[in-house]
């Protein structure tokens, strides 16, 4: 099945996100909505991930660039990198993201198609993202085998299992051939800015409802202040606090549409030092109150 989703439920450790599926399919296919002025903080999991869209546009934020994306384009992201998804324009992003792990495409006895097909990807260090563009004759199998992936997701025919695999393995195969140039020569992986921010961005996920400080902050990566600061800069370009502030009102966002809960509790509960001030950042981030935002999109 497709899961319907108004925001992306990844966490730092997206094997709780797979495990979703009642049935225990590794693999994971939501229909995701960003409207307007919204956007997903930067977050990252040990699942590969293969967004295509369907409506609307979104940039994709990766450490070193940014990539915009609109209807019927693709973006692959490897293991473990950081990413975040920025709405643009007037229409609501809508887009399928596909999610599986190793044991999806090798099976549980690791063997030589992880050393053979799986490896050189993963740790390529020159291959965080590749976009599939419809445009080049050569992604059109990539896409192909998607669509028919998120067809199968969808409807669940009889052994939609087993040919959702085959259908992501083709993928695979027609990106290995189409990064073999990409992947010569390229060192492997190996950033250790990226490595401390996401020790920071685990702990600030895991603590965002308490009052945290750039020192506590900053000791989850066993670094200084500056450092972290330095780090978060070089590798998202933004600071720690403003990623916080993000993923609280990600959050606040969140609960304001799935509960019941007031306005001051959803405050209290994010972690912001008091309703006026989250209220301020809320609309600065959205362009309305949270009761608006309340009002507005459950039709309250």
């Amino acid at each position: 099945m497709i899961i319907n989703t108004h925001f992306f439920m990844a966490d730092a450790n997206n094997m709780e996100l797979l495990s979703l599926d009642e049935n225990g399919f590794p693999f994971l296919c939501m229909k995701t909505r960003i409207g307007p002025g919204e956007l997903f903080p930067w977050h990252w999991h040990s699942a590969f991930e293969i967004d295509f869209i369907l409506n609307g546009s979104v940039i994709v934020g990766l450490p070193d660039r940014e990539i915009r994306l609109s209807k019927g384009d693709c973006i692959f992201f490897n293991s473990g990198i950081l990413h975040s998804y920025r709405q643009v324009g007037e229409e609501t992003c809508v887009l399928h993201a596909c999610l599986f792990d190793i044991n999806f495409l090798a099976g549980m006895n690791h063997n030589q198609i992880v050393a053979k097909y799986i490896q050189p990807i993963i740790s390529c260090g020159a291959l965080d993202a590749y976009q599939v563009k419809p445009v080049d004759t050569a992604n059109v199998g990539m896409l192909v085998s998607l669509l028919r992936a998120t067809e199968l997701a969808e409807k669940e025919p009889f052994g939609y299992e087993l040919e959702i695999r085959w259908e992501i393995s083709r993928f695979w195969c027609f990106l290995l051939h189409a990064t073999e140039s990409v992947r010569a020569g390229s060192k492997k992986r190996k950033n250790t800015d990226m490595e401390r921010v996401k020790l920071c961005i685990n702990y600030m996920q895991e603590h965002y409802s308490e009052e945290l400080s750039l020192e506590v902050i900053a000791r989850a990566a066993n670094i200084g202040k500056r450092e972290c600061t330095r780090c978060f800069m070089r590798c998202i370009n933004t600071t720690p606090f403003k990623y916080l502030n993000n993923y609280r009102i990600q959050k606040a966002a969140a609960l304001l549409l799935e509960t019941d809960r007031t306005i001051m509790e959803i405050s209290n509960d994010c972690g912001f030092s008091s309703a006026s001030y989250f209220g301020k950042l809320f609309r600065e981030k959205t362009g309305m109150t949270p009761l608006q935002y309340r009002k507005g999109k459950t039709g309250g």
